[in-house]
């Protein structure tokens, strides 16, 4: 059985990993020219 305890940190969880993948799939991208890189770790 689900707790909504469990199911709360699921989704905090789940929403974090996807913000994190497309934040750093996003800055990864040569967007701001040849330092697409240096964003990446600065958002970590």
């Amino acid at each position: 059985m689900i707790t909504p305890r469990r199911l709360k940190w699921g989704v905090v969880l789940a929403s974090g990993a996807l913000f994190w993948t497309a934040g750093t799939a996003y800055a990864d991208k040569p967007v701001t020219g040849s330092h697409g890189g240096d964003t990446a770790s600065v958002n970590r």
